[in-house]
C-alpha cells in the first residue's frame, strides 16, 4: 500500500532531565531522600522525552518515514529539543507555540528502585485537534499517540475529545496506535474515569500497547490502590501473577480489543489479540495478512541487559520496535522477541535511544545467547 509516511507519532513531547544517582542499590527511597541531607550525584542527562520523542526517533533510526506531531514552548526546553530532533531524519509538523512552558520530566531513579517522574505537563495541557494535520495523517500507514493521561483535554469530559480524534482517524482508513502513561491518583487525570475512557475508545483503536501497571489503573483501580499500597517502592510489576494478567488482558479483550501488547516490565510481554473478523479492518489498511495473528495469547520472557542505568523510554522503544516489525510482515513471536530486546537495550543508557542498535543487529542478536527473566 503506497503512503507518504509509514507512521505519524503524536502526543506529549517534553525534556527529560535524568540526575545520576551515586548511591549504593537500595529498596528503599527514604535511605536515600532524606530531608535536610545533602545528597552527592552525578551529572545530570537532558535529552527529548515522551511518546514522540521516543517512539518517534526510535522509528526514524529504524529508518522509517515518520511526522512528528505535537506542541513545543519557545523557551530553553524546547530550543534543547530542536537541536536533539536535529541529529534524526523526521518529517516536522510540530505546533511551535507562543508559551515559554515547554513540558519537562525530572526522572528520579536510584539504583534499586523504581522510577518516579516529576512531571509538568506545560504546553501538552493544550493539546488538541489543533495539533493535528489530518491531511498528512491521511497518507501514512499508522498513527501512533502516546500518552492521554498527560493531556488534559483527552481526559476531560470521559475522554470523548480522545475518542472523536480517533474515531475521525479511522475514518480516514488509517491504523491506529494507542500508548499509555502512568497516572497520579491525586490530579485531575487521576480523578477522570479510566475505565469508561476505555472501553468507549477501544472501538476506534487497533493497537494499544500499555504497561501492566497502568492497565491495573484503568482496568481493575481497586486492585492497584492495593498493589500500590503493598509495593513500598519496588517494581509494580512483581506483585502480579500471571493470572492477574491474563485476568487485565481479558477485560480489555471483551471490551473488543483487536490487539494488545502489555509491557510487564522485568516480566517481559504479555501479548492477546481478539477474533479474527475484528482484524479484518487492519487488514485492509495495512494490505498485508494478520490471520496468524488472530486469537492468540502469547508470552515473551524479557531480555536481562547487561547493566541497568535507566529503564526511561523503555516502553517507548519496545513499541517502535514492535511496530516497525509488524510492518515488515515479521511473524507475531519475532516482532515481541524483538522488541522485548529493544526494550531491555535501552535500560542500558540514561536516554531512550543512546544503547539502541539498528535494527538489522537487533536481528542478529536474536541468534545470539542472552540471559532472560523468567516469566511467573
Amino acid at each position: 500500500m503506497n503512503k507518504e509516511l509509514d507512521f505519524v507519532v503524536a502526543g506529549v513531547i517534553c525534556l527529560d532531565i535524568t540526575p545520576q544517582f551515586l548511591s549504593l542499590p537500595t529498596n528503599h527511597i527514604e535511605d536515600i531522600l532524606i530531608p535536610s541531607k545533602t545528597i552527592l550525584m552525578g551529572k545530570a542527562d537532558i535529552h527529548c522525552g515522551g511518546t514522540v520523542s521516543n517512539t518517534g526517533l526510535a522509528l526514524s533510526h529504524y529508518g522509517h518515514k515518520v511526522g512528528f506531531m505535537g506542541r513545543l514552548g519557545n523557551d530553553s526546553f524546547g530550543q534543547i529539543i530542536r537541536e536533539q530532533y536535529s541529529t534524526y531524519s523526521y518529517f516536522d509538523y510540530l505546533n511551535n507555540t507562543n508559551t515559554p512552558d515547554t513540558s519537562y520530566a525530572i526522572a528520579i531513579a536510584p539504583p534499586g528502585i523504581d522510577r518516579i517522574f516529576l512531571y509538568h505537563p506545560g504546553c501538552n495541557d493544550d493539546f488538541s485537534s489543533n495539533d493535528l494535520n489530518f491531511d498528512i495523517i491521511s497518507k501514512s500507514r499508522i498513527f501512533h499517540f502516546g500518552y492521554p493521561q498527560a493531556l488534559k483535554k483527552m481526559y476531560e469530559n470521559d475522554g470523548q475529545y480522545f475518542i472523536d480524534i480517533l474515531k475521525k482517524i479511522k475514518q480516514l482508513g488509517v491504523v491506529t496506535s494507542v500508548d499509555t502513561c502512568s497516572i497520579d491518583p491525586h490530579s485531575s487525570s487521576g480523578s477522570a474515569n479510566w475505565t469508561k475512557i476505555l472501553k468507549n475508545s477501544i472501538p476506534y483503536i487497533d493497537f494499544f500497547l500499555p504497561s501492566l501497571e497502568e492497565l491495573c489503573y484503568m482496568v481493575d483501580y481497586p486492585k492497584y490502590l492495593y498493589l500500590l499500597k503493598h509495593s513500598n517502592g519496588k517494581d509494580f510489576t512483581n506483585l502480579l501473577s500471571l493470572s492477574d494478567i491474563e485476568d487485565l488482558a481479558q477485560k480489555v479483550i471483551s471490551m473488543g480489543a483487536k490487539i494488545l501488547m502489555i509491557k510487564c516490565g522485568a516480566k517481559g510481554i504479555y501479548f492477546a489479540s481478539g477474533i479474527q473478523e475484528n482484524l479484518k479492518n487492519i487488514e485492509n489498511e495495512l494490505g498485508f495478512c494478520l490471520s496468524s495473528w488472530a486469537n492468540q495469547t502469547l508470552i515473551v520472557p524479557a531480555f536481562k541487559p547487561k547493566t541497568i542505568l535507566s529503564a526511561t523510554g523503555a516502553g517507548d522503544v519496545c513499541i517502535a520496535t514492535f511496530l516497525s516489525a509488524m510492518i515488515r510482515r515479521f511473524p507475531l513471536k519475532t516482532c515481541l522477541q524483538l522488541a522485548a530486546m529493544a526494550g531491555s537495550k535501552c535500560c542500558e543508557s540514561y536516554d531512550a535511544l543512546g544503547a539502541l542498535p539498528t535494527f538489522d543487529t537487533l536481528l542478529q542478536f536474536l541468534d545470539s545467547k542472552w540471559d532472560r527473566n523468567i516469566f511467573n
